[in-house]
């Protein structure tokens, strides 16, 4: 999320924002779309500017690489090993997988997701992400704007969002996956603890960034922590 480009989702004015991006009917190959974006900042710097174009580009990366087509890359390395039920990935117009966010999962296989990440990067005993990457990936990299969390300090990963909740006197580091409406894995790892929601507000970020920056702390964290091990402070 600090590629520098002018793309920013949360900008409906912005050249690379998702939705413009999806809605023109001239436009068949996203990838070129987001590369072809102007730079605007120094890439790779701490500010962070959400763009589901550029991570769109990971799984072009992915792609190119393996010489694999996405969803039978996703479904041999993913879904397959975690043992997913039934789900769908967005296709681009040129056939390939949209990485850029979309895809329909059972809630359990949310749970999964995170689950593998408190793990390590294991599953039942069976590698599926190595330790190193977790450990890079749920690190801080990049900062956002606290504009865009009801004021409070929002940091990101690769592909993780960082956020800090309190719960009493405790404060909790914990990092999670969302999506627009309201869909979160939540992992909080002082309480070996995995959340999932699947909500359909779309567009109301007010609401549904609440649920997690408010009502997870006060209710579900509130209701583990006095049995669990105190967390650091």
């Amino acid at each position: 999320m600090s590629a520098g480009n002018a793309c920013d989702d949360n900008d409906d004015a912005s050249p690379g924002n998702e939705d413009r991006m999806q809605s023109d009917p001239a436009n068949k190959d996203w990838y070129k779309y987001t590369l072809d974006l102007p730079i605007r900042t120094n890439p790779g710097g701490h500010e962070a500017i959400y763009c589901s174009g550029d991570l769109n580009l990971v799984g072009g990366v992915v792609a190119a690489t393996t010489g694999t087509w996405l969803p039978e890359f996703f479904d041999r390395y993913l879904a397959g090993p975690l043992q997913f039920g039934r789900y769908y990935l967005n296709l681009m117009p040129d056939g390939q997988a949209y990485m850029g966010g979309g895809a329909y999962i059972l809630p359990r296989d949310q749970l999964k997701l995170g689950q593998l990440y408190l793990n390590g990067g294991s599953w039942h005993g069976h590698r599926v992400v190595t330790t190193s990457w977790v450990q890079d990936s749920i690190a801080s990299h990049t900062e956002f704007d606290p504009r865009y969390s009801l004021g409070q300090r929002h940091e990101y990963g690769f592909g993780w969002h960082i956020n800090f909740l309190k719960s009493g006197d405790n404060l909790y580091r914990v990092y999670s996956a969302g999506g627009n409406g309201g869909q979160f894995i939540i992992v909080v790892p002082d309480l070996d603890l995995v959340i999932g929601m699947n909500g359909g507000s779309y567009g109301q970020f007010d609401r549904w960034y609440r649920w997690e920056l408010e009502l997870v702390p006060q209710y579900i964290i509130g209701a583990v922590r006095h049995s669990e091990t105190p967390p650091r402070k």
